[in-house]
């Protein structure tokens, strides 16, 4: 296979010659080759190209073929010579170009005569292919034929795989796009419309008489070009697509482009003086890292905790239930490709593919050095001028990565290679690593074990039991015992008890929060009731507070198992690996309790209750506590404030209606909201609990979206509001709910009621916002009640 190499020089055997029936060759006539700076010229371009020269050498202009790509193919007709019959003066004679892709069946390739005498033609390599064979014909008149073709052998070339090659479109109308990978060593086509720089547009006598011009510059060498859009033909409109190939320390390149007639006129598409820039990834040519280094021991919980490079990382079973995973991470330099400016995680991410990083380890049987077995790590992030890798230690206990690796202490090394790993760069000496099913300390070299093994420390104070709580998850301190929280804040408010702890040395001095370990024990589980044993419960990490650690329990998942009732609950820490503990709960680590709390029947509605959040933003929602009774409001609510609006911007139409509701602050209210009846876009009625969110103590808000079309999420063509009421449910203190409605005394609103007389406009930008009347009937309650 030959392969199209910068500046080649091959030369060839003579051709075969014969003509039909006599298959002897014979040596042909001395050839007159064309001119070398002719043949020069045919070179140009960043497409591959190769010339057949008339004194039986080829040349090449060092482009490599590539699959995907166009090889331009230039013959010198003066190395055939013979068969070639004339008729009088007319010449009676062809000569062809034939290829073959594989070993696909012969393809003719047409090949034109230029006025420097060479014939050219192009060949579009489709992708798919990895080998190119070419062949020339020379068939007269006569029957004569007469082969260039090596001797049977004919010319055959190795097809690349391509680099990387991105078509820059700029079209007439506008629209401007990237195709494919813009690479460093790829090529970059400019497909442009000379209609945006058609100002200057101008004929003379039927034939062109202005011309347009693609410019570029790359960084950060500075390379600069310029490129011609039409051909040299005047009367030939045809657009040229200039093939640009990408410089291998390119980073970015800028584009602009001209046009210009013969009266003086020039236009520009500069984006405004700004140019045109494109970002370029990957790398094309191999990259060599430099260096590796960086070690960094994390842990994440809640949040991500960096110990640096420790002795021995670890990962413990025990931790998938918090949850809690750990890793090492490193980071290696190659210049040329980390130290390159990406525009986003995913465009460095695609360039790290040039390299490929290794952990090989003792841990598991493989191809690696001296038959280790050898892991994936994962790219991160770049990082300054490096590129950072993690090696997930938790993996190699999971079974849905197929390792599942035993207890114990074993070796590592990363490792990092630029050009498919025929060579590395990595750790000069082993790491190491423990993993177990529980946090296991014998497993640590002496001096190696983290602060969580056995120290000798003691829990010096413990208490400060608080809670993160309602919808915007505020911090309480003072936490009631016992403790209530309504199974009708799940999944929408936090349920989330903490408690603080200080160990001297520990807690104030920077120590991993693994130094501290923190459990609750408690009797709430799953249905049922209280369990007869109380289990034990790891703690989250929730952070520092002043000189202590704060630890908490989130209740979520067990509160949505568990039946209403009492259970009890305390937490303890230690210092000292559980060696030793210090219990803190009710009267000198006795036990606090925790009220799980619902309506009396523990039924949830579901159906036609949806929850608004603004006009844009509704979901569908429960009641976790139904009331047990109905009546009309006094003053247990009332409506503070009504509107109606719309809003229309981008396609996205919006209409809603809304209402800021007073409750009494001293009661148990549970939730407070719209009743909605109306007409759906297809005819069919429907009606609706529409439940708000309480914004202030005392303050609900809440609405109903009438329309919601165009972009996004849940959207829905117009309804028709017939009639709406407004309602809060009141826990009393046997936990019975009543719902207290503000419905005209059972006659309901309507919109054109509430709107009989016009009310005071808001702009609200694209929209607006309608206030009710004072004179509103749904008022009549803020008259009697209000502030």
């Amino acid at each position: 296979m030959r392969s199209l190499l910068l500046g080649s020089l091959l030369a060839l055997t003579p051709l075969a010659v014969g003509c039909a029936g006599d298959p002897t060759p014979s040596a042909p006539a001395a050839p007159a080759p064309i001119a070398l700076d002719t043949v020069a010229a045919a070179l140009g371009g960043s497409d591959a190209a190769i010339v057949f020269r008339g004194d039986w050498t080829e040349e090449t202009n060092g482009a490599e073929v590539l699959a995907g790509g166009t090889l331009k193919v230039v013959y010198d007709p003066t190395r055939l010579t013979t068969c070639r019959s004339v008729d009088g003066t007319r010449p009676t004679w062809t000569l062809t170009a034939w290829y073959r892709l594989d070993t696909a069946a012969p393809v003719e390739l047409r090949l034109v005569t230029g006025d420097d005498g060479l014939m050219s033609g192009a060949l579009e390599v489709p992708a798919s292919v990895g080998a190119l064979t070419l062949w020339f014909e020379n068939r007269d008149a006569t029957g004569c034929v007469a082969w260039d073709s090596d001797f049977g052998r004919n010319y055959v070339f190795d097809v690349g795989a391509p680099t990387g090659r991105a078509t820059a479109t700029f079209d007439g109308d506008g629209p401007q796009h990237l195709d494919g990978d813009l690479v460093r060593g790829g090529l970059l086509e400019i497909a442009y419309d000379p209609a945006r720089v058609a100002a200057c547009e101008n004929y003379h006598n039927g034939a062109r008489a202005w011309g347009a011009y693609a410019s570029w510059r790359f960084e950060p060498s500075g390379e600069t070009g310029e490129a011609p859009l039409f051909g040299d033909d005047r009367f030939d409109t045809t657009v040229v697509a200039p093939l640009l190939q990408v410089p291998d320390d390119a980073t970015a390149v800028e584009l602009w482009f001209r046009g210009e007639d013969n009266q003086g006129c020039v236009a520009w598409d500069s984006n405004y003086g700004a140019n045109h820039r494109l970002e370029i990834g990957g790398a094309a040519v191999a990259p060599t890292p430099g260096w590796v280094g960086g070690h960094d021991f994390v842990t994440f919980a809640r949040v991500a905790e960096h110990h640096g490079d420790v002795p021995v990382a670890y990962y413990w079973d025990s931790w998938q239930g918090m949850p809690k995973a750990s890793w090492v991470e490193a980071r290696v330099w190659a210049p040329g490709l980390t130290d390159q400016r990406y525009d986003s995680l995913d465009a460095a991410r695609q360039a790290a593919k040039a390299l490929t990083a290794e952990v090989i380890t003792d841990a598991l049987s493989g191809d690696g050095p001296d038959g280790w077995g050898v892991v994936t790590p994962r790219f991160e992030r770049q990082e300054g001028h490096d590129f950072v890798y993690s090696f997930r230690l938790g993996e190699l206990r999971w079974s849905i990565y197929d390792y599942q690796i035993a207890d114990g202490l074993f070796a590592y090394r990363f490792r990092f290679s630029g050009d498919g790993g025929a060579s590395w760069l990595g750790d000069a000496a082993n790491r190491h690593f423990a993993v177990a099913a529980s946090e296991t300390c014998a497993l640590f070299p002496t001096g190696t074990a983290p602060a969580s093994c056995p120290q000798p420390a003691t829990v010096g104070w413990a208490g400060n039991f608080g809670a993160y709580r309602a919808h915007d998850c505020h911090w309480v301190g003072d936490l009631d015992d016992p403790a209530r929280f309504e199974k009708s804040g799940l999944g929408h408010d936090c349920m989330v008890i903490t408690a603080d702890v200080w160990v001297a040395g520990v807690t104030d001095s920077g120590a991993p929060s693994s130094a501290v370990l923190a459990e609750v024990e408690t009797d709430l589980g799953g249905p049922g009731g209280p369990l007869a044993t109380p289990e034990r419960i790891a703690l989250g990490f929730d952070g520092l507070e002043g000189h202590d650690f704060r630890f908490r329990w989130n209740l979520s998942q067990l509160m949505s198992l568990a039946d209403r009732g009492d259970y009890r609950f305390r937490f303890r820490f230690s210092a000292d690996g559980g060696a030793s503990w210090t219990t803190i709960g009710a009267d000198d680590g006795g036990w606090r309790t925790l009220a799980i709390r619902d309506d009396s029947r523990d039924v949830q509605v579901c159906g036609g209750v949806s929850r608004w959040y603004s006009q844009s933003t509704v979901s569908d929602a429960c009641l976790d506590a139904p009331p047990t009774a109905h009546a009309d409001a006094s003053c247990e609510l009332w409506v503070e404030r009504f509107a109606r609006g719309q809003w229309s911007h981008g396609g996205t139409t919006l209409a809603w209606l809304e209402a800021t509701l007073r409750v009494d602050p001293d009661a148990d209210v549970v939730t407070a909201g719209m009743w909605v009846e109306g007409v759906d876009g297809g005819g069919a009625g429907f009606q609706r609990l529409s439940l708000g969110s309480e914004s202030a103590p005392g303050t609900w808000a809440t609405g109903f979206t009438t329309a919601h079309t165009g972009l996004g999420t849940g959207t829905f063509g117009a309804v028709e509001v017939t009639a709406f009421a407004f309602f809060v449910d009141v826990r009393d203190a046997g936990g019975a709910v009543t719902r207290f409605w503000q419905s005209g005394h059972g006659a309901n609103y309507t919109v054109d009621g509430t709107f009989a007389s016009p009310g005071q406009t808001q702009s609200l930008g694209s929209g607006s916002l309608e206030l009710a009347p004072a004179s509103a009937p749904l008022y009549e309650s803020r008259n009697s009640c209000g502030e």
